[in-house]
């Protein structure tokens, strides 16, 4: 999954992850509260957008982000260790 491919990163070592749900009816939030609780050492956040849409949970993430980069990811996106 994408978390587990950030969780496994060489290049970077301080990170913050944000996941921005805009209404999905899946076990989002529960699969990103287990990731939460075995890495407890990451910081990752959950946040949910006021509406639907990919634009609204981007922004709704960035919002959140205190990092000097920002990076967005899909869901179904993969990235390789040394991203």
């Amino acid at each position: 999954t994408l978390l587990g491919d950030i969780l496994k990163s060489t290049i970077v070592t301080t990170y913050e992850i944000i996941v921005a749900d805009s209404g999905s009816s899946d076990t989002t939030k529960q699969k990103v509260t287990e990731v939460k609780d075995n890495h407890p050492n990451s910081t990752i956040h959950f946040t949910t957008a006021t509406k639907k849409g990919v634009s609204i949970a981007r922004n709704t993430g960035a919002t959140l982000a205190t990092g000097e980069y920002l990076v967005f990811l899909d869901a179904d996106s993969r990235i390789a260790p040394d991203f």
